[in-house]
C-alpha cells in the first residue's frame, strides 16, 4: 500500500512539533533533572592570606568610597549595623549560614549609607572550617589545620565586576592572623571566569593560585555533595604556593 507524499505544509508542521518537543525536554531537564543531579568540572582556587602586598592605598580608596569589610561570627551582629536597607535574601542567607554551626564565620562587604545612618550588606564570603570535610571525611580526612573553606561567594549584581569583594581581605587577614589559618580554599566551576579572577588576583595582602582541577557532583539539590578524586584534595591544598599569579591564565 502506497502512502501519499506529504505536502510542504505537513513537513513544516512536523518539523515545528519536533522543535517543540525538544524545547519541552530541555526545559524539563533544566527544571527537574539538573537540581537532582549536577556534575561539573571545578578548579581548586587557593587564597593565601598573608602572601602579598598590603596595598594600603587601595584599602584607603575603598574606605573613602564608603566600602569596608568585616567578619561576623554570629547572626545577631548583623542587627548592630544600624538602620539601613538590607537586601532581604542576603540577610536571610547570612543568618541561616551563621546559625548553622560554631565553626562558621562570614566576611562581609559593607556599604556606608549616604546619610550616615548605617551600613548595608552588599556582598559576603561564607567561611567554614568544618563543612568542607563533611563531604570528604570518610575518604580523605579533615581540612588542613591552616585552611578554611569558602563555601559561597556573593556580590549583589549591581556591584559585580568592581572588585569590591576584595574589601573583605584585610578583615579576613586580621581575623585569622592569630587563629593559625593561612589559606582559604574554594571550588569554582571552570567556566566561572569572574569568580576565579576575583580570588586569584593578588592584592590587599593576599595572593591567589590554582591547585588542580576536580569534579563536583551534587545529588538531590546538594544533600549529597562530593569532590572527586577526594584523595587528591588535601595534597593539592598543601602543595599550593603563593606568588603563582594565575589570574592571567584565566580566559
Amino acid at each position: 500500500m502506497s502512502h501519499p507524499v506529504s505536502t510542504f505544509s505537513e513537513r513544516v508542521q512536523y518539523f515545528l512539533r519536533g522543535i517543540g518537543a525538544a524545547k519541552t525536554f530541555r526545559l524539563f531537564a533544566r527544571k527537574v533533572i539538573s537540581p537532582l543531579y549536577e556534575r561539573d568540572a571545578v578548579h581548586m582556587a587557593v587564597l593565601h592570606l598573608f602572601e602579598g602586598d598590603d596595598s594600603p592605598e587601595r584599602i584607603r580608596e575603598r574606605e573613602e568610597q564608603g566600602y569596608s569589610g568585616t567578619v561576623f561570627e554570629r547572626a545577631e551582629e548583623l542587627d548592630a549595623l544600624g538602620a539601613c536597607e538590607y537586601d532581604g535574601k542576603v540577610r536571610a542567607a547570612l543568618k541561616k549560614f551563621l546559625d548553622g554551626g560554631s565553626d562558621r564565620v562570614a566576611a562581609v562587604v559593607l556599604r556606608r549609607e549616604p546619610d550616615g545612618g548605617g551600613h548595608g550588606v552588599i556582598g559576603f564570603i561564607m567561611l567554614d572550617c568544618s563543612l568542607f570535610w563533611y563531604w570528604l571525611r570518610k575518604l580523605e580526612g579533615e581540612l588542613p589545620d591552616d585552611a578554611v573553606y569558602m563555601d559561597e561567594i556573593f556580590m549583589m549584581p549591581e556591584y559585580r565586576g568592581s572588585r569590591i569583594t576584595k574589601a573583605t581581605r584585610p578583615a579576613m587577614r586580621a581575623y585569622f592572623r592569630d587563629r593559625g589559618v593561612t589559606k582559604a580554599v574554594a571550588f569554582i566551576k571552570t567556566h566561572n571566569t569572574p569568580s576565579l579572577k576575583a580570588i586569584l588576583h593578588t592584592t590587599e595582602g593576599c595572593s591567589g593560585s590554582l591547585s588542580g582541577t576536580f569534579y563536583r557532583t551534587r545529588l538531590l539539590g546538594g544533600i549529597i555533595d562530593r569532590i572527586t578524586p577526594p584523595e587528591a584534595v588535601r595534597g593539592s591544598i598543601e602543595a599550593s604556593y603563593p606568588g603563582q599569579d594565575d589570574a592571567a591564565a584565566i580566559r
